[in-house]
């Protein structure tokens, strides 16, 4: 199930970020954050 806030406190430094491209003008983003990896 894909969320749809922010999530920024999850974006920590050296984490590794998996995201899927969309070409819809639609949309407000390019793009969808939809993995972040913590590297700890």
């Amino acid at each position: 199930m894909k969320n749809t806030c922010w999530c920024k406190e999850l974006l920590i430094p050296n984490a590794t970020i998996f995201m899927q491209e969309y070409a819809d003008d639609s949309r407000k983003t390019k793009y969808s954050l939809v993995i972040i990896r913590n590297n700890m």
